[in-house]
C-alpha cells in the first residue's frame, strides 16, 4: 500500500498510475511501463496501517511505533499511562542490578525489595500524586527508551483486559 501525504490518498500497487515511455531499440523503439509514484506533486511513500485504530501512515512517519504491532501517536498517547508502565515493569525479569544497603538485601531477597518498591511506588501516586511529577516523568523517559517494546506490552496488556 502506498500513501500520498499531502492529501492522504491511498493506492494499492495496481492503481498506480503509469505512463508509456518509448525508447530506441535497433532500428525501431521499445516501450516501457513506468509507474508515477507521485501524488499532488509528491512521491508517494510506502504505508502501513495502525494496528488499533486501522489508519494509514507512511512507514517512514515519526508518529509510528512498535515491533511486533504498529500504532499511530494517537493510540499510544490513549493507550499510555503511568500505571500501566509500572504493571508492565512488574512482569519483568531484572534486567539490571542495583546497590543496595547490605543489611536490606541480607534481610530480603531481591524479588521482596522489588515487591517492596513497587508498593511504595504504587503507595505515593495514590496518596500524594502531585508530588510524584519527577517520578513520572521518569517513568515517561522509562518507556519511551525503548517505545516500540513499551507499544508491544501496552497492546498485551490491552488484549488480556479484552479477555476478562
Amino acid at each position: 500500500m502506498f500513501i500520498c501525504e499531502k492529501c492522504g490518498h491511498l493506492y494499492e500497487e495496481d492503481e498506480i498510475p503509469t505512463h508509456v515511455e518509448h525508447h530506441p531499440y535497433g532500428d525501431g523503439t521499445a516501450e516501457e511501463v513506468v509507474a508515477d509514484y507521485e501524488c499532488c506533486g509528491q512521491p508517494l511513500e510506502e504505508a502501513v496501517q495502525c494496528d488499533r485504530c486501522g489508519e494509514w501512515f507512511p512507514i517512514t512517519s515519526d508518529d509510528l511505533f512498535g515491533n511486533a504491532h504498529t500504532v499511530c501517536k494517537n493510540c499510544y498517547d490513549e493507550m499510555y499511562s503511568t500505571e500501566k508502565i509500572v504493571k508492565i515493569a512488574k512482569k519483568q525479569n531484572l534486567k539490571s542490578t542495583v546497590k543496595i544497603n547490605e543489611l536490606l538485601a541480607y534481610i530480603y531477597a531481591p524479588d521482596e525489595i522489588e515487591r517492596i518498591l513497587f508498593a511504595e511506588l504504587e503507595r505515593d501516586f495514590r496518596v500524594v500524586p502531585e508530588l510524584c511529577k519527577p517520578e513520572r516523568e521518569a517513568i515517561h523517559e522509562y518507556a519511551n527508551d525503548d517505545v516500540n517494546n513499551t507499544v508491544d506490552e501496552l497492546i498485551d496488556l490491552e488484549k488480556e483486559k479484552n479477555k476478562q
